[in-house]
């Protein structure tokens, strides 16, 4: 699997997906994009790996400036040290970072509400998701 990305740079990965937002082109499933038009907008690519993983590889294979990342669920986990991981992003790339969602948003939303005739986050699973947090949480 033969993935190119800004003309010349190839990667070899299968886990890859692309998409673009924004007026301002297309991009293939193998990642070859092609502007259209002047604009703003971004290239996503998603991949099966860590956040950290993914940066130091765009780092390695082009010259770009990654100025902010967005993220789907933040589940507020401690990353490698006492801090949360998007807050260790934060300062050791110097990129703003966005959750959509964090865990916290996701227990209070769904605690005790019943959804298609369930309750998804009762109380003995909300405890054990607490003791979770409280065990593995950042700050």
């Amino acid at each position: 699997f033969r993935t190119m990305l800004f003309d010349q740079i190839t990667l070899q990965n299968q886990c890859f997906q692309f998409s673009v937002t924004g007026d301002i082109g297309t991009i293939t499933a193998d990642g070859v994009f092609t502007a259209t038009k002047d604009g703003t907008g971004a290239i996503v690519v998603t991949a099966g790996t860590a956040v950290r993983e993914t940066i130091e590889l765009f780092r390695h294979v082009a010259d770009v400036d990654l100025t902010a990342l967005i993220v789907s669920v933040d589940r507020m986990e401690r990353g490698t040290g006492e801090k949360t991981t998007i807050n260790e992003l934060r300062e050791q790339y110097g990129i703003r970072v966005f959750p959509i969602v964090t865990v916290r948003q996701v227990i209070d939303f769904l605690y005790n509400r019943e959804i298609d005739g369930r309750v998804y986050i009762d109380d003995a699973m909300k405890e054990r998701m607490e003791a979770y947090l409280n065990q593995y949480g950042g700050k």
